[in-house]
């Protein structure tokens, strides 16, 4: 599996929607003159001074690999000079194009079109090089295409779309959203342009279309649900409350099935009294969990919850996530995880990522470690009873017959939400064993009895003060942010409520210090 690919626990440039180049300069040493100098010069507000200094920085430091990042300041100071010196600006782009830089020829030519269309008087000279960067970047992978190619030909025809209709050229720019939603799917903000342009025209139908596949693909703006409203009532009359939704949900089934059908699984002669336990660490921002999240949503139809059991542990990766909890955190600390996807069954590290396409090849990686667990001997037994009352669920859990030290050994119980409808940032809808709290104290369970052959807990969970809590640790989660990295951070949805008729209970015990689990169970409370 790719590494590389993998979602950062808390990726702070993609959250605040920094550039490529700005991610690139956050990861030099911010002591390098060179880069100090260019960020002087940028904070000139006068453009002819600007421009100067930005000269000074160009003759100081030929060498630079942030030259390209100067040109396009110089650039973009030019512009704000009346009238606007066309000549110095073609100069400027001529040896931003030649200059040695980490940057690939058509993102160079990118970043160019991207400075260049921000005024009126370069647009033609923004649309050329749009245009050349899209071939460039055609030409670079015709032999073989990387796993990025589609995500960046899909930016680049928003992008070009975008200078199209600084132009007032709507049918061009529609071209452009339609083909790049075609090289990617995901590409929310194409079919939002899409939406506007419907929206101008009177078309109220093709607005709702395009922003109701804005929202189920996780790109709707909280500021946009009311015009995803209004675009419905116009199209359909009787209209009720929670028909947007229950629409959206169709439209999700019917576009992003689970590429994997599995069998259900028959147990062979190996099979023992375990109960698989599958923790995954993933983020409804991140694209590389997809493969991953889908395989272990499809072995939840393989699989019986007497043998297979999985927990989402949701994690800000890469963006803010509504999910995510104290408990959660809690946990990727005691693991380790600093990156999504992370997958554990039964306590043991196993690689698995990718796209959704890529779900194919993850799902056998990962039903097979599963099925080799299905065939080991458990290491305890457990017995677990769960009740509702109201927003109050129980648990009592009994422990016994466990082989190894019990000081090293811990009981978990854990509060589940078995669907939770989210869309967020990586297209998924449907989330579900969503892990909403851990029980005991830091969230850390209970310690099996060393001096007896059995334990027994019990575990309460108030879903409204976990309601309260989560939407505390929203609060704290972005202060947190803004303390340690200056950024200002924001849930799109809150998710704080937890369905009383849709949770359940895991319990299983644990090596604290191998992370082996010995057993695990699970219940859904009966109601009382």
């Amino acid at each position: 599996m790719r590494a590389a690919s993998r979602c950062p626990l808390i990726a702070a440039l993609a959250v605040a929607g920094w550039t490529i180049a700005s991610a690139q300069q956050a990861a030099r040493p911010q002591s390098h003159p060179d880069l100090e100098a260019m960020r002087d010069a940028g904070k000139l507000s006068e453009p002819t001074a600007r421009v100067a200094a930005l000269e000074q920085v160009e003759a100081k430091f030929p060498d630079s690999l942030y030259l390209v990042d100067v040109y396009a300041q110089e650039i973009a100071a030019l512009q704000a000079m009346t009238p606007v010196d066309l000549a110095a600006v073609d100069a400027a782009v001529a040896k931003a194009r030649t200059v040695h830089t980490p940057r690939t020829p058509h993102e160079v030519l990118n970043l160019l079109a991207m400075t260049l269309m921000k005024s009126p008087t370069t647009l033609a000279r923004a649309e050329a090089l749009s245009h050349e960067a899209i071939a460039v970047l055609n030409d670079s992978q015709r032999a073989t295409p990387s796993d990025r190619y589609a995500g960046t030909l899909s930016l680049y025809e928003l992008y070009l779309g975008r200078i199209f209709l600084e132009e007032h050229r709507d049918a061009d720019a529609t071209a452009a959203f339609e083909r790049s939603l075609d090289a990617s799917p995901l590409q929310g903000s194409a079919a939002l342009a899409l939406a506007n342009l419907a929206e101008q025209a009177g078309d109220f139908a093709e607005m709702y279309r395009r922003l109701s596949w804005t929202a189920i693909t996780g790109r709707l703006q909280p500021s946009d649900r009311s015009r995803l409203e209004m675009a419905y009532a116009k199209t359909h009359p009787d209209a009720k409350p929670g028909d947007v939704d229950y629409d959206l949900d169709r439209l999700f089934r019917e576009s992003f099935k689970n590429p994997v059908t599995p069998e259900r699984y028959t147990p062979g002669p190996s099979r023992t009294d375990r109960v698989v336990l599958a923790e995954i660490f993933s983020g409804a921002g991140c694209v590389p969990c997809l493969s991953a999240d889908l395989s272990f949503e499809a072995m939840l139809d393989r699989y019986t919850r007497s043998e297979f059991v999985v927990l989402f542990d949701h994690i800000h990766a890469p963006t803010p996530d509504p999910l995510s909890n104290r408990s959660v955190q809690a946990r990727a600390g005691f693991y380790g995880v600093n990156a999504a996807p992370t997958i554990f069954i039964d306590g043991v590290k196993v690689e698995g990522e990718g796209a959704r396409e890529e779900t194919p090849k993850t799902f056998p990686i990962l039903d097979r470690a599963v099925g080799a667990e299905l065939n080991t001997a458990s290491g305890a037994s457990i017995q677990l009873r769960a009740g509702r009352t109201g927003a109050i669920v129980s648990a009592d859990v009994d422990v016994a017959g466990w082989r190894s030290d019990a000081a090293d050994l811990r009981l978990q119980v854990a509060l589940v939400e078995t669907l939770v409808r989210y869309s967020g940032e990586n297209g998924q809808r449907f989330h579900p064993m969503v892990t909403r709290a851990f029980a005991g104290d830091r969230f850390n369970g209970f310690a099996l009895d060393a001096s007896r052959d059995a334990t027994t807990a019990h575990a309460t969970f108030d879903l409204g003060a976990l309601a309260a809590d989560t939407l505390t640790y929203y609060a704290d989660y972005a202060a947190d942010m803004k303390a340690r990295t200056g950024l200002v951070v924001s849930f799109r949805e809150e998710k704080q409520a937890i369905d009383p008729a849709n949770v359940a209970i895991v319990a299983f015990v644990q090596n604290v210090k191998t992370h082996a689990v010995l057993q695990t169970a699970w219940a859904a409370p009966a109601v009382r």
